[in-house]
């Protein structure tokens, strides 16, 4: 039996944090085509819908609703001219397991 070299924390700024009731709904609403949709939109930048629904070679109405599922978690945005964009290089989503207490140990 070797022993296992523990190996240290990833550690990435993020740019959004997202707390425990928006993680949950994060991780119900990040299906595949939707973490697609967040790396091409991210990737290409701010544009309309109907533009990212070709690039994607996806139904509009389906990305319309993904873009809206998005944007309630604040993954995407939409500009003053009305272009969605994904303006977060990095998202962190933490679980804390303990409420913060004071005084007790």
């Amino acid at each position: 039996m070797g022993s296992q070299k523990k190996l240290p924390p990833i550690v990435a700024e993020a740019d959004l944090v997202l707390s425990f009731g928006q993680a949950v709904k994060a991780f119900r609403a990040l299906a595949p085509k939707r973490m697609e949709t967040l790396r091409v939109l991210r990737e290409t930048g701010p544009q309309t819908i109907y533009a990212l629904a070709k690039r994607l070679k996806r139904n509009y109405s389906n990305v319309f609703t993904d873009i809206g599922a998005l944007r309630k978690l604040g993954l995407v945005e939409k500009d003053t001219e009305g272009l969605v964009m994904v303006p977060w290089a990095a998202v962190e989503i933490r679980f804390p397991i303990e409420g913060e207490r004071k005084g007790k140990r």
